[in-house]
């Protein structure tokens, strides 16, 4: 009696589920919504990215500001952004609790997790806002810790593939992600306003505890985002048709389609395990998994160019603490730009000249910018030089980190790609558990050699193992994959089992 009664509300509770979602449906859409929903994605992605970067772009202010007695001692920038370094490596692990947060999207829709994702970012950044001294640094942890949890998993993203043609998807995507690229400027142009020193350097009125306005300022404009996306998205259309046949069928129909679903995945051999075993058995997955790790063991390294840039003008330079908050201004509001330009050119020279020739071209600039901006750091050139080569490495290193994404997919047959894609998520997570380490042991003395004696062999191996093992995959045969990998498998399994 008391299963039936939980059936019945079941079956009442997916009736009202169903007809709500067949009135999205069927309700027309504005000739011009696509171009009004690209804007409300582009806002989205811009606060997404100036959110993320807040940390990285503010240590110094912020550590000068909660720690300030560290940071008057010896190597004090470096000391004080310890703290900040540490909290930014343990939330990796926020990476963990997005595997089950947001498979989410999958039952509830895009739309309630496009909302609440850039409402959380907002929020959490208030939260860290809190934060006065070092006894109220507990305040920053959770703060930080929820916006990784929110920024993690790019609703913004799955729209933009859901939203737009199939044929126009790549460039939509890598057009929408440079303009966020682009719109990092705006952390410039705020410390300029609340922290003082303009872009010519002059020094200007500032107080390092302003920090906490410009995050406020982010969360007030999350939230205002947040309000137009949930007036001005819909629904997918691909989650509505998905969702409206699950409903439409009977229990019957979805049983049967489990059992299927279970064998398809029982003959195919799919799963995390499976996925994590092709990568093995594959010598072009395995060696792209290894170029992976230690691509992806330097990421946090790459990131502590703001604490590197105050601790060369005020520990080795001998400048003063505003002579070095006007450097950072004028670096922050030059990197945005050739990191956008690598953002938006990097998709249209990979559909044009293959996967590999770019992936070895945009590991090749990391490589090349980041050490020329340690040896210009070091000897004193032009900060708008050394902010153009901060774009080139960052811009580079987040492209590649797309093309190896991109170059995985299409290496892996179809019956498995999403396993072994799982698969390859995991050795990314490793290098970036690793890198997570060398930041918390970077050195106060010195740590800018740290820096470029532990990221160039990284770069230099990830190098090699692209150019001598891994294919070209551009125009790769699916169906040959497919061949390869399990018919011919199927054949000598059959040949084997009639000897």
């Amino acid at each position: 009696m008391e299963n039936s009664l939980r059936l019945e509300k079941q079956r009442l509770r997916e009736e009202k589920e169903l007809n709500r979602l067949l009135k999205q449906k069927q309700r027309p859409k504005h000739k011009m919504y696509l171009w009004y929903l690209l804007l409300v994605l582009t806002l989205i992605y811009i606060i997404d990215e100036i959110i993320s970067n807040l940390q990285s772009n503010l240590i110094s202010e912020m550590s000068h500001s909660i720690f300030p007695d560290l940071f008057t001692q010896p190597n004090g920038a470096v000391l004080a952004a310890k703290p900040f370094n540490v909290v930014a490596a343990i939330a990796i692990a926020i990476l963990a609790f997005s595997m089950f947060y947001k498979p989410l999207a999958d039952k509830f829709g895009r739309k309630p997790f496009l909302v609440i994702n850039t409402f959380g970012m907002g929020a959490a950044i208030a939260i860290c806002s809190l934060a006065r001294n070092a006894g109220t640094f507990w305040l920053y942890i959770i703060g930080f810790f929820l916006m990784r949890f929110f920024v993690t998993p790019d609703e913004q993203v799955v729209y933009i593939f859901e939203s737009v043609d199939q044929n126009k998807r790549a460039t939509t995507y890598s057009i929408i992600k440079g303009i966020a690229e682009f719109g990092l400027i705006f952390i410039s142009l705020m410390r300029m306003g609340f922290l003082g020193s303009d872009i010519f350097g002059n020094n200007t009125a500032g107080d390092y505890n302003n920090w906490r306005w410009i995050f406020l300022i982010c969360a007030g404009v999350a939230s205002i985002v947040s309000l137009l996306a949930l007036l001005f998205a819909r629904e997918t259309d691909p989650y509505l048709d998905s969702r409206i046949e699950y409903l439409s069928k009977t229990p019957e129909q979805r049983r049967q389609e489990a059992e299927e679903q279970r064998l398809l995945r029982k003959n195919t051999q799919s799963g995390f395990f499976n996925g994590l075993a092709m990568v093995f058995k594959t010598k072009q997955l395995l060696f792209l998994c290894v170029a992976t790790v230690l691509y992806a063991s330097a990421s946090s390294l790459l990131t502590y160019y703001s604490t590197l840039v105050t601790h060369t003008y005020i520990d080795i330079f001998g400048q003063t603490s505003e002579a070095a908050t006007a450097a950072l201004n004028q670096a922050l509001f030059i990197f945005p730009i050739t990191c956008g330009i690598i953002t938006i050119s990097y998709g249209f020279f990979s559909d044009k000249f293959g996967r590999k020739p770019i992936l070895i071209a945009l590991l090749s600039i990391v490589t090349v910018s980041f050490l020329l901006f340690i040896i210009g750091l070091l000897n004193g050139w032009n900060i708008f030089l050394l902010g153009a080569l901060i774009g080139l490495f960052l811009g580079g290193f987040w492209g590649a980190g797309d093309t190896l994404i991109m170059i995985a997919s299409e290496s892996a047959p179809t019956r498995i790609r999403v396993s072994s894609m799982t698969a390859h998520s995991l050795f990314f997570g490793m290098g970036q558990g690793i890198s997570a380490l060398l930041v918390i042991f970077v050195p106060a003395v010195r740590p800018e050699l740290f820096c470029l004696i532990a990221c160039l062999p990284l770069f230099v191996g990830s190098l090699v193992l692209v150019m001598l093992f891994v294919k070209e995959t551009k125009d790769v045969n699916m169906e040959q994959i497919e061949m390869e990998f399990f018919v011919k498998k199927d054949k000598n399994n059959k040949e084997n089992e009639a000897e």
